[in-house]
């Protein structure tokens, strides 16, 4: 069905309301062509009426009196009507005369052309436009056309005009076929008992789709419910709801979408029988009363038959369709109501989408409660848009090789009043699946443009930001020009701003392509994501105009162990280079997934390994070095190293295995261990990323060395923490072999059972936030290697 701008309901309703005032033809007519030029936005509206030779006379005109007096009465030849539709274009249902083309096939049929001038902007009206809806009756047959001209803003209408004309022209013919039922009724007693009998048919039925709407499937189910308690049969109800629905409204046009929905109600009838009951309980919703079953298993099997019945393709609007049902069923009580029983069903529908779609569920109590929340959480997720209680949390994507963040991906979080931060798992496909989809989507896209556009340039290349895509987004023909105007609004560069489509609904090549396609010509970057679980297949991937796929975490969960995910992962690495594409792996955790990752080729990651999704600080650089291992992934790691220190002989190998683990776990890009002799002498055992000069100068030096902040942290037995803004002046210049500025220092004390035996530093050239956990590990690390120093019998004196 058309949808038009929340703006535009009230408008509507008041016109509707004036289209249903009177059931008298003349007026009816009238007041459809009035209507337009007072209320939708036109100078003109012409109506034609369908003759009994199947001919267009023109019967009323709004407008100007001299154009009235020319037009009423003119007849239009079907053959006339039909070469205009066939130069014409297709908008929805309506049909618009491109004045700009037209040829000599059409010079012959006579319409208005106002006097006005042409505008050589190709978004102006054109004299020759013209803009016609088709009017059908009831039965589906062409009762007439209202022509609209003369906009008052000077403009082509855009799809919102479009949309708004289109749903006032459905009420207009249903305005105009009732007025003329009414006139034959006024004529004859007897087509009045066919026309009160037509009006109650359509009192109780869906006009759309002829089935029963829900009055009459209530009063049927109730029915229904008063003869099981009799006879002892089973009665269930089957809700069912059409996947992705909305998608295809979006993609293929609220026309192919109604047809979609006629022939689905064609199948559910088809596979009913005699005593049972199909009806649309409006949108894409339908409903199934079953009666005289014998138990559940007859109803899961009417469910089955219709999910596998509807995945074939279905042709409809000249394309080829696939669908997919989800179904709640809910069986009859003693004590069932027929609204009861109607929401039981509905609760096992949602539990059915929430596992997957493409299924059923049977009601369980467990579900009343649960869909009870989520009617909670739609009104809680209206609340939240309008008050702004979302949130977006970055996560890095990093450089395998040197840790440092590329970008960060754009992931939206809620901050629930009383819940606390809730993840999108907690609301995602409830928001999907509600009208503040869109508007979430556009607040995302424009704060992760606005936030990154502020953040400052690390070695000369600032870090790009992703945004995922919903998918309602990306079905909008005007998505290019949105993100264009958002990119020009936050003033990030296009090349700075990733977009993510996800694999997680049936993709259209024709049209995704296109709008691809449209976004790549921006310079915006265009990654695949969760690739490998969702429905794009090889020949898609070929066709897409994209940059990068996401390898998804499935995979790269199993990567150390699963030689079936190693070599699936080595295929895409193969193929993507193959097409020119870079790769990203998603969901990295451990050190090991990040070592086999870059052996077969991956250059590019995110994950816990390297950083949770956060908040970005309020001011200052964008840390691009971020905490490696996080508090979840502690254990492993210290096992790690622990086993390898119990293999460890002498106090060298002890320092050379707790400073790797603390270098390559926490991302720093030098640090040195020490160790206490006698006489407090300290030794340096070894060092990495630090120049010679600057390691020979403090191979030995005495606990007294006050300039030191490893002594500070040995003397006092307590960690020193040093953020970027004073770490450089710590150590002089050359402490690292390419000369760069020390940003971040962490010095912590080697305990033993007695004294402090050592100490471990370790620093960082970039960026880093000396996190909580980050310390954590570090001091871990450090009494680990204490604890192996006091077992050595060669350990320090």
């Amino acid at each position: 069905m058309v949808s038009v701008p929340v703006y535009s309901a009230a408008l509507l309703s008041d016109v509707v309301q004036r289209l249903g005032a009177s059931l008298d033809l003349r007026h009816t007519l009238e007041e459809v062509t009035q209507a337009v030029v007072d209320r939708l936005g036109f100078g003109l509206a012409v109506l034609n009426l369908v003759t009994d030779d199947g001919d267009l006379e023109v019967v009323t005109v709004a407008g100007p009196d001299d154009v009235r007096m020319d037009l009423v009465g003119q007849v239009q030849t079907a053959e006339a009507w039909a070469q205009v539709l066939a130069v014409s274009q297709q908008r929805g249902r309506l049909r618009f005369l491109d004045g700009r083309t037209i040829d000599e096939a059409v010079s012959d049929v006579a319409f208005y052309v106002p006097d006005i001038d042409v505008d050589p902007r190709p978004d102006t009206w054109h004299p020759l436009d013209a803009l016609f809806a088709p009017l059908y009756g009831g039965d589906g047959a062409l009762i007439g056309v209202l022509s609209v001209d003369l906009p008052h803003d000077g403009m082509r209408p855009d799809p919102d005009d479009c949309a708004l004309l289109e749903v006032f022209a459905v009420q207009a013919a249903l305005a105009i076929d009732h007025a003329r039922l009414y006139s034959e009724l006024q004529e004859s007693l007897e087509e009045q008992q066919r026309v009160q009998a037509e009006l109650r048919h359509r009192a109780l039925h869906d006009p759309l789709t002829g089935l029963a709407n829900r009055e009459l499937l209530l009063d049927r189910l109730d029915q229904a419910l008063g003869r099981a308690r009799r006879d002892g049969r089973v009665v269930a109800v089957l809700f069912l709801d059409v996947d992705h629905f909305k998608l295809v409204n979006d993609s293929l046009g609220h026309g192919v979408g109604d047809e979609l929905l006629i022939a689905l109600a064609a199948l559910l009838s088809e596979h009913l029988r005699e005593v049972d009951t199909a009806g649309r309980l409006g949108g894409d919703e339908f409903a199934l009363v079953l009666e005289e079953l014998s138990g559940p298993a007859e109803a899961i099997a009417v469910a089955e038959r219709l999910i596998v019945a509807v995945r074939e393709p279905l042709q409809v609007g000249g394309e080829e369709v696939r669908a997919s049902l989800s179904i709640g069923i809910a069986l009859a009580s003693p004590s069932a109501t027929p609204s009861g029983l109607l929401a039981d069903a509905d609760a096992a529908l949602y539990r059915a989408k929430a596992a997957g779609r493409g299924r059923w569920e049977v009601f369980d109590t467990e579900m009343r409660s649960a869909a009870l929340a989520q009617l909670a959480l739609r009104r809680e997720l209206v609340v939240a848009a309008a008050g702004e209680e979302f949130r977006l949390h970055y996560q890095p994507i990093v450089d395998l090789r040197t840790r440092q963040a590329l970008g960060y991906e754009a992931l939206l979080r809620w901050q629930h009043p009383t819940r606390g931060l809730l993840a999108p798992a907690a609301f995602l496909d409830v928001l999907q699946d509600s009208h503040s989809d869109s508007d979430v989507a556009e607040w995302v896209l424009g704060r992760a443009c606005a936030d990154a556009a502020t953040w400052p340039a690390v070695r000369g290349r600032p870090p790009f930001v992703s945004v995922n895509l919903s998918p309602r987004q990306l079905s909008r023909p005007d998505l290019a020009r949105r993100v264009a105007g958002v990119l020009a609004r936050s003033g990030l560069p296009p090349e700075r701003l990733w977009v993510e489509i996800t694999e997680d609904r049936p993709l259209d090549p024709r049209h995704d392509i296109a709008d691809v396609q449209r976004l790549r010509d921006l310079g915006v970057h265009v990654a695949l994501d969760d690739f490998g679980t969702g429905y794009a297949g090889l020949t898609y991937l070929q066709r897409l105009p994209a940059d990068t796929v996401k390898i998804d975490r499935v995979f790269v969960s199993q990567v150390e162990h699963d030689p079936v995910s190693r070599g699936i992962i080595g295929a895409v690495v193969d193929l993507a280079a193959v097409l020119g594409l870079h790769v990203v792996a998603e969901g990295v955790e451990t050190e090991e997934q990040a070592a086999v990752l870059l052996e077969l080729g991956i250059l590019c990651a995110q994950g816990h390994l390297f950083g949770q999704p956060a908040p970005l600080p309020s001011a200052g650089p964008v840390p691009v070095v971020v905490t490696a291992v996080l508090a979840d992934s502690f254990p492993s790691e210290l096992r790690r190293l622990q086993a390898a220190l119990a293999a460890a002989t002498d106090v060298q190998q002890v320092a050379e295995l707790a400073l790797q683990a603390a270098c390559r776990s926490v991302g720093a890009d030098g640090g040195a261990f020490v160790v206490v002799g006698a006489d407090d002498v300290v030794q340096t055992l070894c060092s990495v990323g630090w120049s010679r000069r600057y390691v020979e100068q403090h191979r030995t030096f005495g606990m007294g060395a006050d300039d030191l902040l490893l002594v500070r942290a040995m003397r006092e037995g307590r960690g020193v923490w040093v953020e970027q803004s004073q770490a450089a002046s710590f150590l002089p210049e050359g402490a690292h072999t390419d000369g760069r500025a020390v940003l971040a220092l962490a010095c912590t004390p080697v305990p033993g059972r007695e004294r402090v035996l050592g100490g471990l530093v370790v620093s960082w050239t970039d960026p880093v936030e000396l996190a909580p956990a980050l310390r954590e590990h570090l001091e871990a690390l450090s009494q680990l290697a204490g604890s192996r120093l006091d077992g050595l019998p060669a350990g320090p004196s």
